[in-house]
């Protein structure tokens, strides 16, 4: 198996997630293109061996899967089947199936067929620290049901990529605006109201005469700015 990069993703991808590269374990295996977890009140397990190394840097494992739930006997009932995602024999990731809105069922006497299966869910676990020799265990815990599941795909990427690129300067320059203007309004409040005994809302507002004005001070400075533009250096109050 190769990897290839993704520039621009700052990620790893893994062609072919579902490829002949399992090895299998207590009740999983192959059932087609998916991987099947095993009969129902049953567990299963999953590992990844031809994975090459965990690149350098990589934060977190990315994927998308899909998955369709076999033993129906009643369409939305019952226990859910989990899946979840170990490395290093730490769990990085958890299915969380819902029966009762997302049941996708093989069986046809519940409406299902061996086809019908759920949307793409789109996942990402993070992977900071662990191992790069480390294996990819998806591991089965099935009750009433069991699950297939099928990887559409995997690639390693930067932790930065886990979350969208984490928060950038500019919303952390807003964050910090907005606290520091709700610590002034209501420690200005709190004051007016119990030290200086103002009675009503509006004298309890701090720099209230300031806030008054502040609508017309915006106009103006519109103007002022428009006219600039529009090549007017006179300045004038409407």
């Amino acid at each position: 198996m190769y990897f290839f990069l993704d520039v621009q993703a700052a990620c790893v991808e893994i062609p072919d997630p579902t490829g002949d590269d399992f090895e299998f374990s207590e009740g999983a295996g192959w059932m087609g293109d998916n991987i099947r977890s095993g009969g129902k009140n049953g567990n299963g397990v999953a590992t990844q061996v031809t994975i090459p190394t965990i690149p350098t840097g990589a934060g977190t494992l990315k994927f998308t899967w899909n998955y369709i739930i076999g033993y129906c006997q009643e369409k939305g009932q019952v226990t859910a089947p989990q899946i979840q995602l170990e490395m290093d024999d730490d769990v990085k990731w958890k299915s969380s199936i819902n029966l009762v809105t997302g049941d996708y069922p093989w069986d046809s006497k519940c409406g299902g067929a061996p086809d019908a299966w759920s949307p793409t869910h789109s996942e990402s676990a993070n992977i900071v620290g662990v191992d790069p020799g480390a294996e990819v265990v998806w591991r089965f815990a099935c009750a009433d049901r069991n699950v297939h599941l099928r990887l559409t795909s995997m690639k390693f990427c930067d932790p930065e990529d886990v979350t969208g690129g984490g928060i950038g300067g500019g919303s952390i320059f807003v964050i910090i605006v907005i606290v520091g203007f709700l610590g002034y309004f209501v420690s200005g409040f709190l004051y007016n109201k119990f030290v200086k005994g103002t009675e009503s809302i509006k004298e309890s507002i701090p720099q209230v005469e300031f806030w008054e004005s502040f609508p017309d001070l915006v106009k103006d400075g519109c103007v002022y700015t428009i006219g600039r533009v529009k090549g007017k250096t006179e300045y004038s109050e409407l």
